[in-house]
């Protein structure tokens, strides 16, 4: 049983200091590599000359881990009766002559010969090394030779096991590397593994003097899943069985921790103390024991450096991208000739990485180790300061990956305990990509500071709080005291004052309801005297004081009554004051709708100062909302001509211009010069984003805006509800958009305009109709005659949830709530064409749309689809759809109707391109557009590959869609002959609409012309027939099935002449049936009858010449039958047979050659040169007239012979 180890024992830097069964457990990387270079070693014979071995890897990637499991295992038995493994120290600082090098060999042995408690020649040895390292005249030849002395004595050969062997090689001259590496390629030397951060140039150039004398091997990074079986073997070296159980349950941090820690074992190793005690909640406690676990390894070795080897490297650390050359001359003020030695110095050892420099000349360096990086960041910034949040964040984002996010939202509902934890909130809110939790994050940071604020003053200037975050939290806690002065709850409302003053102190609303809080209710003088004069100042008068509490009674307290009280009151103390006829004015217009005694307050607001702005403008807003639009634009221009930096007028007038008038570009300059006059109002950074969205379709600007005013306000609730439309409507951008309903909605819960844009979202974007209902019902219990959620209740009723009945009564609703609402009439012609088939009432209601608005395209778009599918009325059909097409250009569905009209009414194949293509550019996630054009180029322009690109177009947009996939079917069984591809189309198509009877069809003609499953067809045939009985087309491909694979006769009759009872003129059935009695039941006059009753089309004229000349070789008459071939083949044009006869030549050739004609048929096509241009049926017809057929098509070209065979295959079902 395996010991259990302590995590003291856990090496990371000093694996030396563990025994080797110890080191043996914490083996637990590498391990194949490990058994296939010991292998290597111990099959050395002892005399032979060694191969030896150079490891090569960055730093903490197990070089030395792998040295120390080599000496350990050379140590047993029975590896240690022919081996001795030296070992040295990580670093050979002393060694800059090659002597020195083979001292320290003989220090290694007398090491080794100690660890094994060997004292028969350890006391000699150490005497001998004593002296020689008092020999000033020493030789690497002498120090050598005393070196095989010693080896010679314990009669075992050496391994040595040097870490950093570049060093080694750096220190020492050409000529003694030449020396060594004779030495080393001698019968019977050591054998050396060396290792090295970096390529050692002297192993790798040619011509150096260790080129090719050593095998080398590279440790690359551990992949993610060896380095978890690394944290695996640790918890159960450890004896940690809960985190080997549990381990998966943090996959998502642990995938972080190695894309941070770069695959190296040595830093997995170092995190797994703390891993192993699973991960805290807090991320302070994780960061405070990660430093307390690294900084005592890390300063150590970081102090290990000389003094200006640390400058460069503290540097490099500081900077976190790789930095250049010029970059660190610039802040370590030392010059190149400094700057080169020191980093090749710290490259050489494995501290910092070079690549190329970005845009600058040089190489570039960068910590090798980026967790190293990481902890001196955090390690160099000091509290409360930009640069600590800044470390804090870097780390954050490598540590904690792709669970910040999860942690951040964590936070959001945990309490900060102190400052130190907000600090930290803010990192994170500055590490993650999530806007919105990255803005909640830190709200919950600046609300913390001002809850500290109230015990703690001076809090708030330890940080910069944004000025707009100020004010929101100010906008607040008035919101705060409305509820409670509406509660009477006024100890609350004077302790949200309190905390208000604390942000603002110099906010004198504050101050002034203080002063009626004290005086009215708390009846505290000496603190009413304080607030007054802080509130009011020491000048105020009697009348300014009751105007002011008017105000706070109207826009704080929401104390109507006593508020036109105190505006009276105000009045009456001094009636040339002009303010409370203004606010009282105000009160009559906004909160109790007495718009006479608004207009008369205005009017004498003005006439007791004509000069004052502000009932101008108010008398303005007033008249805008009463229809006196002329009145209201004057009084606007009254009131920018007294004051033009006063912005609620030019707010005012934009109004008006945009939602009255119709002067969009003066609305937009009203807009802009009151934005400019105050950025912070979010009233017309709103209505700009309507005029943009609205009006002027400029969606970008739309959505600054919208966002403008929300930063501005963002408990004002239209802009949200706009940016849900740009969303929703313009931008799709569907989830923000739901977001944005919401958030207008938990601001203002009573508005209708959220809910019902909120039930648009859910029925056209989401596909969430049972929410999209309640949504819309929800808008409709808000305001009953709000006709908008009605008709949009009823498209879901028709287009979603096939309530067809319920559809009709809410469009009916709707109508009557406003009959000049042209879009639920729209709605009923829809539900009356599509659904209910009333085509006469479809026609009057979308008459009716159109009646109502001649600039609705919509309802023009459903008439030309009843005019062309239902009505058969082609001309009106172009027309509507064209004057559907110039109301609005940017509609795509009667463009779409109008390339159908062109393709499949009027073949004007051209048109039907351009208008399929236009219809794309204006929607491309058309997907029927897509698919009718996929149909145009494959049936109609033969663009094979084109036609494939739109209906997979089609389908990548509505995967749901059965015909996508059935003509995609077709498409790849008769153009691109995949019938694999084309059996699977079929498939789905059957698969997403059991229903549609055409991908049966078109299965069974796969099966039986192209795949010879015909029992499988048989049965397709039959499921089409079952679906449709009264298509002609299914009835005759199952006659073909059994008349040409099948061999049932009768069945064929009996199914031929279903096809002909239902459509007697049929004359595909004619033709088959034609051929069955005549070719296949020898009822040659019952088919010369039929024959003759067929109209020969012209589409099909080579098949009845055909038919003709088959006749004639029935009566032997070759003077008559073959002018009809000629006939036949006179008619075919390109040089190919036509796509819809091309069966019947094959068929009709193997009746002739059955009947004893197979000659006389070869002749008249070599006549026509048809030996060259149908080389391939010419070569399958002398096949099949020669006995001999395979041994003749041997004698025929490869790339003949197999088009040959395959129309010989044919043509062979067909033979009599």
């Amino acid at each position: 049983m395996k010991q259990i180890l302590p995590l003291t024992k856990i090496g990371f830097f000093n694996p030396g200091r563990l025994s080797d069964e110890e080191i043996e457990q914490m083996f637990i990387t590498r391990v194949p590599f490990f058994e296939l270079l010991f292998k290597k070693i111990i099959d050395e014979n002892p005399g032979s000359i060694p191969q030896h071995y150079l490891v090569i890897g960055q730093r903490g990637m197990g070089k030395t881990s792998l040295l120390v499991r080599i000496a350990a295992e050379l140590r047993k038995k029975p590896y240690s009766n022919s081996f001795i493994a030296l070992s040295f120290p990580e670093e050979q600082y002393n060694v800059d002559k090659l002597f020195k090098f083979w001292l320290n060999c003989l220090d290694a042995l007398a090491d080794a010969l100690d660890k094994e408690n060997s004292r028969e020649y350890l006391i000699a040895l150490d005497k001998e090394i004593q002296e020689l390292a008092k020999n000033k005249t020493n030789d690497a030849g002498t120090i050598y030779e005393a070196f095989t002395k010693w080896t010679k004595k314990v009669k075992r050969r050496p391994v040595l096991l040097v870490d950093n062997l570049n060093l080694i090689f750096n220190k020492i001259n050409k000529e003694e590397q030449h020396h060594l590496r004779g030495t080393l390629m001698s019968a019977g030397s050591p054998i050396l593994v060396g290792a090295s951060a970096i390529t050692i140039e002297e192993t790798v150039d040619y011509g150096a003097p260790f080129y090719d004398a050593f095998q080398i091997s590279y440790l690359k990074k551990l992949s993610f899943d060896e380095s978890l079986n690394v944290l695996l073997n640790l918890a159960k070296l450890t004896g940690n069985t809960a985190f080997e159980s549990e381990i998966y349950q943090y996959r998502s941090r642990l995938v972080a921790i190695y894309q941070l820690t770069g695959g190296t074992p040595r830093t997995i190793a170092i995190l797994f103390p703390l891993l192993q005690g699973g991960f805290s909640e807090k991320i302070q406690t994780d960061l405070d024991a990660l430093l307390d676990t690294i900084t005592p390894l890390y300063k150590a070795r970081f102090e290990e450096l000389a003094p200006q080897l640390q400058v460069v490297l503290d540097a490099v650390a500081l900077n976190w991208d790789p930095i250049t050359l010029e970059q660190l001359r610039n802040i370590t003020h030392l010059e190149n000739s400094h700057l080169a030695p020191q980093l090749k110095r710290l490259v050489d050892v494995g501290w910092l990485q070079k690549g190329d420099a970005y845009k600058a000349k040089g190489s570039s360096y960068e910590l090798s180790e980026r967790f190293f990086n990481i902890w001196y960041l955090m390690r160099r910034s000091s509290r409360r300061q930009k640069r600590e949040l800044y470390c804090l964040t870097r780390f954050l984002e490598t540590f904690y990956g792709n669970d910040l996010h999860d942690i951040a939202r964590a936070r959001i509902t945990s309490k900060c305990e102190n400052v130190n934890q907000v600090v930290l909130d803010l990192a994170l809110a500055d590490a993650i990509k999530d806007d919105k939790i990255s803005s909640h994050l830190r709200e919950k940071s600046y609300n913390t500071l001002f809850e500290m604020s109230i015990d703690d003053g001076e809090i708030l200037n330890q940080f910069s709080i944004p000025d707009i975050v100020k004010a929101q939290k100010v906008n607040d806690i008035w919101n705060e005291i409305k509820l409670y002065n509406d509660k009477k709850q006024y100890d609350e409302t004077k302790a949200s004052l309190l905390r208000l003053l604390k942000i603002d102190e110099n906010n004198k609303n504050a101050w002034q309801l203080l002063t009626l809080l004290y005086k009215h209710y708390f009846k505290e003088v000496e603190k009413e005297n304080e607030a007054f004069e802080k509130g009011f100042g020491p000048e105020a008068k009697d009348s300014q004081v009751w105007n002011s509490f008017g105000n706070l009674y109207k826009n704080q307290l929401g104390e109507y009554v006593e508020a036109e009280k105190a505006y009276k009151k105000a009045i009456a103390l001094n009636e040339k004051n002009a303010s409370p006829w203004n606010g009282l004015g105000n009160l009559y217009k906004n909160h109790l709708g007495k718009y006479a005694e608004a207009e008369e307050a205005y009017k004498k607001a003005i006439n007791v100062n004509e000069k004052y702005t502000y009932p101008w403008s108010n008398l303005g807003n007033l008249y805008q909302d009463i229809g006196k639009y002329i009145e209201a634009e004057e009084a606007y221009k009254k009131a920018i001509s007294l004051d033009e930096k006063y912005a609620s007028p030019w707010n005012g007038l934009g109004n008006l211009y945009q939602y009255k008038l119709e002067k969009y570009s003066e609305s937009e300059n009203a807009y802009k010069k009151a934005i400019s006059l105050d950025e912070k109002n979010a009233s017309p950074w709103n209505g700009l984003g309507n005029l943009y969205q609205y009006k002027l379709e400029k969606y970008t600007e739309s959505e600054e805006a919208y966002k403008k005013a929300i930063s501005v306000n963002e408990k004002y609730a239209s802009p949200w509800n706009g940016l849900g439309n740009l969303y929703q409507y313009k931008l799709n951008k569907i989830i923000e958009a739901e977001e944005a309903y919401k958030k207008a909605i938990s601001l203002a819960e009573k508005s209708v305009y959220p809910w019902s844009n909120l039930g648009n979202l859910y029925q056209y974007k989401l596909n969430k109709y049972v929410e999209a209902e309640e949504a819309y019902k929800k808008a409709i219990s808000l305001d009953e005659k709000y006709s908008y959620p009605w008709n949009d209740l009823g498209d879901l009723y028709q287009y979603k949830l096939n309530k067809n009945t319920e559809a009709e009564e809410a469009y009916k609703k709707a109508i009557s709530l406003d009959e000049k609402y042209a879009f639920p009439w729209n709605g009923l012609g829809n539900l009356y064409q599509y659904k209910l088939n009333k085509i006469i009432e479809a026609e009057e209601a979308y008459k009716k749309a159109i009646s109502i608005d001649e600039k609705f395209a919509s309802p023009l778009n459903g008439l030309g689809n009843l005019y062309q599918y239902k009505l058969n009325k082609i001309i009106e059909a172009e027309e509507v759809y064209k004057k559907a097409i110039s109301i609005d250009e940017k509609f795509a569905s009667p463009l779409n109707g109008l390339g159908n009209l062109y393709q499949y009414k009027l073949n004007k194949i051209i048109e039907a391109e351009e208008a399929y293509k236009k219809a794309i550019r204006i929607d491309e996630k058309f997907s029927y557009v897509w698919g009718n054009l996929g149909n145009l180029y494959q049936y109609k322009l033969n663009k094979i590959g084109e036609a494939e690109e739109a209906y997979k177009k089609a389908i990548s947009l509505n995967e749901t869609n059965a015909s996508f996939w059935n003509v995609l079917g077709v498409l790849y069984q008769e153009k691109l002959g995949k019938y694999v591809e084309a059996e699977e189309a079929y498939k789905k198509a059957i698969s997403l609409d059991e229903k549609n009877a055409y991908p049966w069809s078109n299965l069974g003609d796969l099966y039986q012309d192209y795949l010879s499953k015909y029992v499988e067809a048989e049965e397709a045939y039959k499921n089409a027939i079952s679906l449709d009985e009264k298509n002609v087309l299914f009835w005759n491909g199952l006659g073909n099935l059994y008349q040409d694979y099948l061999g049932k006769y009768v069945e064929a009759e009996i199914v031929y002449r279903k096809a002909l009872d239902l459509e007697p003129n049929f004359f595909c059935a004619k033709y088959n049936l034609v051929f069955l009695w005549r070719d296949k039941m020898g009822k040659i006059t019952e088919a010369k009858k039929l024959f003759d009753s067929i109209q020969a089309d012209d589409g099909i004229r080579d098949s009845h010449y055909l038919n003709e000349a088959l006749f004639a070789f029935y009566d032997k008459n070759i003077g008559i039958a073959n002018p009809f071939v000629q006939k036949a083949i006179d008619v075919i044009k390109n040089d190919k047979l036509p796509s819809n006869t091309e069966d019947d030549w094959y068929r009709s050739a193997a009746v002739i050659i059955g009947l004893g004609f197979g000659e006389t048929l070869l002749k008249v096509f070599v006549q026509n040169n048809w030996d060259t241009i149908m080389r391939p049926f010419y070569v399958a017809i002398e096949g099949l007239t020669n006995k001999g057929e395979e041994l003749f098509l041997n004698s025929i070209a490869a790339e003949v012979r197999a088009p040959a065979l395959i129309i010989m295959n044919i043509m062979k079902n067909y033979r009599k």
